[in-house]
């Protein structure tokens, strides 16, 4: 715009038109809430007709998803926010029901006849995830005595936007994120988008164990992002580990443990025997011994060997030994046996300890059989009582190899039968008694009815 002021001077005035737009940088909204996307703007011809238009980017192009004038507005149908978006007299775009697809930048731009101008808004759209569950770690670990590590666990949370972390605890301190497998703590993580565009996230973690970590506690979190920058956490049960410690065979050196054995071995009496269990597992120990310092008959039998872990109360592994024991025959004390009456059946048992077996031989014979219970030999013979076998009585005699032993067995008839006999003609005599006692009341009292009866009708 020019003036003349006069001949000699002109005077111009330069004014510059244009349209400024004002929106939020960034917007954060939690999925399934309802976003609102600030814009104002401002003209140098208020008098001319502007238009609001809100885009986004969609597959590489740009496209509309609303609009607003002065005269007009609207909404576009075919885009990916159709039925969720509306467009408010303040030109702010309002969208509802979020999910994580309206994750993405829009723009609102501002036309009219003096000029177009637009600015980017990002839309941020957050999810907690779910609460972290480890699995995996209720089984029973194997220490093996190398230096490999073994799985712990694996810790997973569910369904959380942006995508979350996974921190590991070890006895409440958080544990380094290593995803080295040569080092002898470290993890391995994974992620899964869902169809929702949700992320599902896992850690395995794998440590080198020793017996300590029987006493250890362990859990992990979640690590995740909110609205205003917020960083929530959220935390899975705590849970100890299970250890078991392997032990290998070998039966001719004292430093391995063994694992399972069968020894089958031969002693004399006066052999002290002396067996001693060790091993150098790699954080498992204990030694334990057993000695037999006067060895017997009866020492035979199987023995257990234990190796155990005493900070770890249950963790421990087994190992049978038998133990045979060569000698002369041993018979157990004999027991008397009783009858009814001379020529009643007898059975007398003779149990004998002893290597090799026993042969028995009984004094007077009769009909035998041999049985074996966990070491020992018992014969058992059935025979008629006799004079000569109740006066006599029976000899057992067992023998092998090694020598013999003998022992006899006394036969009586049982005392019970004479008393049975005096009890009877005991209660037959007071049955006997009382009848006649009975009898002689009945009689006087007879006696004393007639008589009074008689003196009644004048008689005596």
């Amino acid at each position: 715009l020019c003036r003349v002021l006069d001949q000699q001077v002109w005077v111009c005035v330069l004014c510059l038109a244009g349209i400024t737009v004002k929106v939020t940088p960034s917007v954060d909204v939690i999925k399934g809430e309802t976003a609102r996307l600030p814009c104002s703007y401002t003209t140098t011809d208020s008098s001319a007709l502007t238009v609001v238009n809100w885009f986004i980017e969609n597959q590489g192009s740009r496209k509309r998803v609303a609009f607003r004038s002065s005269t007009d507005s609207g909404v576009d149908k075919d885009t990916p926010l159709a039925g969720r978006v509306i467009i408010e007299s303040d030109m702010t775009l309002v969208i509802s029901q979020t999910n994580v697809e309206d994750q993405r930048s829009f723009y609102c731009q501002a036309s009219g006849p003096v000029g177009v101008k637009e600015e980017e808004t990002k839309l941020k759209v957050f999810f907690a995830p779910e609460k972290p569950v480890v699995s995996g770690h209720d089984q029973t670990i194997l220490i093996q005595g190398s230096d490999s590590s073994s799985q712990v666990g694996t810790c997973t949370s569910n369904n959380g936007h942006p995508q979350p972390r996974i921190i590991w605890y070890k006895d409440a301190v958080p544990l380094p994120e290593v995803t080295d497998t040569k080092e002898k703590t470290y993890m391995v993580p994974r992620v899964v988008r869902e169809s929702s565009g949700l992320y599902t996230v896992s850690s395995s973690l794998y440590v080198q164990l020793t017996k300590a970590d029987a006493k250890s506690v362990f859990h992990c979190t979640v690590e995740y992002t909110m609205p205003n920058g917020m960083v929530k956490k959220e935390s899975s049960d705590n849970f100890s580990l299970t250890l078991h410690c392997e032990f290998y065979t070998h039966l001719h050196t004292l430093h391995t443990l063994i694992y399972s054995i069968s020894l089958f071995l031969s002693l004399s009496h006066t052999h002290t025997y002396t067996h001693t269990c060790t091993h150098n597992i790699k954080g498992c120990f204990n030694f334990l011994s057993k000695s037999l310092e006067t060895v017997t008959l009866a020492s035979a039998g199987e023995y257990v060997c234990t190796a155990s872990v005493p900070s770890v109360p249950g963790l421990q592994k087994t190992a049978n030994i038998t133990i045979r024991v060569e000698g002369a025959p041993e018979i157990e004390a004999p027991k008397k046996a009783e009858v009814q009456k001379e020529g009643d059946p007898v059975n007398f048992e003779c149990s004998a300890l002893g290597y090799p077996a026993p042969q028995f031989t009984w004094k007077p014979s009769g009909k035998e059989s041999v049985r074996v219970e966990g070491h020992k030999t018992i014969s058992k013979i059935s025979l008629p009582a006799t004079g000569s076998v109740l006066k006599d009585g029976v000899i057992c005699e067992a023998s092998n190899s090694h020598g013999s032993d003998s022992k006899k067995f006394q036969v009586e008839i049982k005392t019970g039968s004479k008393n049975e006999k005096k009890e009877i003609n005991l209660y037959y005599l007071l049955f006997i008694y009382f009848r006649f006692f009975n009898f002689c009341i009945l009689q006087v009292e007879l006696y004393n009815q007639i008589s009074v009866t008689r003196y009644k009708n004048g008689q005596i």
